[in-house]
């Protein structure tokens, strides 16, 4: 019985809703399960409002932390796949990513 990863998160925040699930370092922010979970719910429906679909490929231009993870995980609750892109990289290289997206 094979499991995805929004599935196995989920079903960790059910079980421990207000247990530490990501934790920054040197003191940033930290987010519970239940708010990690909420977070990235409410972002997932956004997207699939936007008309991100199952199967597509979402650019993902944002920092490390709290919000990558957020990020990452509504993408895979809404059904897609995301591509992490690094701003800090030269202009047309992130341009030929995006245009491969």
């Amino acid at each position: 019985n094979a499991q995805c990863i929004p599935s196995l998160f989920l079903q960790a925040a059910r079980s421990a809703p207000h247990s530490t699930a990501l934790d920054t370092a040197g003191g940033g922010p930290r987010m519970s399960y239940a708010q990690t979970a909420g977070s990235a719910a409410r972002l997932g429906d956004s997207l699939r409002a936007a008309g991100v679909r199952r199967g597509d490929v979402v650019g993902v231009c944002v920092s490390e932390g709290c919000e990558m993870v957020v990020v990452q995980l509504a993408v895979l609750l809404a059904g897609a796949a995301f591509s992490p892109i690094d701003l800090t990289l030269p202009t047309r290289r992130v341009a030929a990513m995006l245009s491969q997206i």
